[in-house]
């Protein structure tokens, strides 16, 4: 009977890891053999997407010293919106113990979120202008949230049960109105964490329709920077 010799292919040196969370077959900890990884092929490494992934929510989060152009705040008392709504997205979708992590780094700028739209398109193998991933990068997936967060100077702060066809206004009704001002601004930070000033008053009524997973902020002074949360 003849021996059939194993060969060893050896593997290049690691270069970090990335994480993948939320609707994805396997989520966890994907070892990088080269520099980037294209974030198509990360997802077919994390399994790939289960049916109710909501990639409008898609959120990216990456060390601050490696993110462009990023400068640390100097006021450590607030956030901007696009780390807020992330927040959210990472309490409702990772696991309790790591999300207390995740939500730390981001508390303390240690993690910033990158912009990302994703669609199915873009994660095709091979796909033009596929993101690419780099060392400590965190990806979150979230599955189609079923609740919008109302905040700012409202009564009840907190999730709204999404309706379709519900108007940005609807979601003030919802959270029991309250006293905005002459001089603050309202405004509604997308799944994508893309930041949009809303027109609700009389002189400017614009209606709009919110999508599921944002974060709708009522009487906000300074949209640049918005009010830490209660870190839970």
């Amino acid at each position: 009977m003849a021996l059939q010799a194993s060969v060893y292919v050896p593997q290049p040196p690691s270069s970090g890891v990335v994480e993948v969370h939320g609707s994805v077959a396997t989520p966890g900890t994907i070892l990088l053999r080269q520099p980037e990884l294209d974030l198509p092929e990360a997802i077919q490494k994390a399994g790939g997407l289960t049916g109710d992934a909501y990639l409008f929510g898609a959120v990216l989060l990456r060390k601050a010293r490696n993110a462009i152009g990023y400068a640390k705040p100097q006021n450590r008392f607030c956030l901007a919106g696009a780390e807020q709504q992330a927040l959210q997205a990472v309490r409702t979708t990772v696991s309790s113990a790591k999300a207390g992590e995740l939500a730390e780094a981001i508390y303390s700028r240690n993690l910033v979120r990158v912009p990302v739209r994703l669609s199915a398109p873009d994660l095709q193998a091979g796909a033009s202008g596929a993101v690419a991933l780099m060392d400590g990068d965190v990806l979150v997936i979230p599955p189609r949230p079923a609740y919008t967060y109302v905040g700012g100077t409202v009564r009840r702060e907190g999730p709204v049960l999404y309706e379709a066809g519900m108007l940005a206004d609807d979601y003030f009704k919802a959270a029991g109105g309250g006293n905005r001002g002459w001089f603050s601004q309202d405004l509604v930070v997308l799944p994508d964490g893309e930041t949009q000033l809303l027109k609700l008053r009389f002189w400017n009524y614009q209606r709009t329709a919110v999508p599921p997973g944002s974060l709708v902020l009522f009487g906000v002074a300074d949209p640049a920077c918005l009010p830490v949360t209660v870190r839970r």
